[in-house]
């Protein structure tokens, strides 16, 4: 109750002063990419739930609570192939479901100080999304992210 107290008080004080000034918080206006907010909402069966893990009588009634992952991967990764062929057989080595080629290129960007070495690694259409920060563009979040060291953070860890 506190936190909500003080989060639209604050909310409540920043539109006050944008209202008077015309100040404009740029990245409250940028959308996140529509891939990120639509793939869970535009299709529930997507979700594959393990059986007899309701709330209820020791799971067997209400709706099944948790998420049966390899499965929901599996139906995942073939709406993914379906909704952009451009990144199922096409130049990008097949990444879409390819476990192997998606960790070589994490680590590849970890390594890489998740862009900050090799901004190249990021798409040009790149956004930055957290709780408290962004949407940042690519640029904003090279910018950034230049200044904070990973290795330097957490130097105990490895990709």
């Amino acid at each position: 109750l506190v936190v909500s107290v003080i989060d639209g008080t604050a909310r409540f004080i920043v539109s006050v002063i944008s209202t008077c000034t015309g100040a404009r918080i740029e990245q409250d206006y940028r959308a996140p990419h529509s891939e990120r907010i639509r793939t869970f909402q535009n299709d529930n069966d997507l979700i594959v739930h393990r059986p007899n893990t309701g709330a209820a009588d020791g799971g067997k009634s209400g709706p099944n609570q948790v998420m049966d992952e390899e499965a929901t991967l599996q139906k995942t990764v073939a709406y993914a192939k379906e909704q952009y062929p451009e990144y199922n057989n096409n130049n990008n080595n097949d990444i879409i479901g390819n476990e192997a080629k998606l960790i070589e290129l994490a680590k590849n960007l970890i390594c890489n100080e998740l862009g900050g070495d090799d901004p190249s690694l990021l798409a040009e259409d790149f956004q930055f999304l957290f709780p408290v920060v962004g949407p940042l563009t690519k640029s904003q979040f090279i910018e950034a992210f230049t200044n904070f060291n990973v290795q330097e953070a957490f130097p105990l860890a490895s990709a």
